[in-house]
């Protein structure tokens, strides 16, 4: 299922022109939970894969997917896009992804808009998100950290 809609993502959103704009690795780390009474897990290593295929003079858009180690120490699965302010070292950014996390939602699909900050840093860029709480999906309220990197093509590395 996860194959498939990569796959379909990649595919139809992404334009045959690799050069116009860059691929980055998402890697991913740590969270605090502000609930601190519940021992969960805060080292939630991942790795994922965003590739922004639009730039205007307000806003960056981007696909993204990858997989994590979410808060009950299962592995988590998303895929989706970021519409992120196209503004010089802080942006604003709102991801909007189709996630699959075993612990939550009985494991079922769900869309999870999430809130992040960018700090660009122009080698690498800090993603600081909020996961605001849902007890209908089973999620805590939440601070997440995501490193993107991006990845030299070709000599073609076009400074943000």
């Amino acid at each position: 299922m996860w194959n498939k809609l990569l796959f379909l993502l990649l595919f139809f959103l992404l334009p045959s022109s690799l050069s116009a704009t860059p691929w980055h690795v998402d890697v991913w780390g740590f969270s605090y939970h502000l609930d601190r009474a519940k021992q969960l897990n805060e080292t939630n290593h991942g790795v994922g894969v965003r590739y922004q295929f639009m730039e205007h003079k307000y806003l960056r858009y981007s696909a993204a997917a990858g997989v994590f180690k979410d808060s009950m120490y299962d592995y988590s699965k998303y895929a989706g896009m970021v519409v992120e302010t196209n503004t010089p070292i802080v942006s604003l950014q709102l991801n909007g992804v189709v996630m699959s996390r075993p612990s939550y939602n009985r494991g079922s699909l769900f869309v999870a808009p999430l809130p992040s900050l960018g700090i660009d840093l122009t080698v690498v860029k800090f993603n600081i998100f909020y996961i605001p709480k849902a007890e209908a999906y089973g999620l805590i309220e939440t601070v997440a950290v995501s490193l993107s990197i991006p990845i030299n093509q070709g000599g073609n590395n076009e400074q943000r």
